[in-house]
């Protein structure tokens, strides 16, 4: 949803970043990779690109402001939850993400909130569209 706000540089990290969160927990659930094949859409990208072993110091060093921070954080935090279960790794990860992006905590709870709803809206369209979760 926010990933228009991301160059193609972005865009890559990002997505080396989702892999990361949905893997972080060892488990794969159907509606997180149907949301990443969503987001890759939305990117304008026609595959998954194919996740770098970078880890996350390294790879937030491409956003270079607030609004890419800020749309990196969300979307990290709609692909942990869309499967209905926020894992405490999931969890542990986006911490690491805020810190790494010295966001306050008053940002998380912003995040957190907006995400719940991106998240929701997906599962929404999936249960009333042609949409496969």
């Amino acid at each position: 949803m926010f990933l228009y706000l991301l160059n193609e540089n972005q865009k890559a990290a990002f997505f080396d970043i989702a892999h990361q969160v949905i893997f972080v927990d060892r488990r794969l659930a159907n509606a997180e990779t149907t949301y990443l094949n969503q987001l890759v859409s939305e990117a304008g990208m026609h595959q998954t690109p194919l996740a770098s072993n970078d880890p996350i110091s390294v790879l937030v060093q491409v956003f270079d402001n607030r609004n890419s921070r800020l749309a990196v954080a969300i979307e990290v935090v709609a692909l942990a939850i869309v499967d209905s279960e926020y894992h405490r790794l999931e969890d542990e990860f986006a911490d690491e993400l805020f810190e790494a992006f010295g966001l306050a905590d008053d940002d998380h709870e912003y995040v957190n909130r907006i995400a719940e709803h991106v998240a929701a809206a997906a599962v929404a369209m999936w249960e009333i569209g042609d949409v496969e979760e």
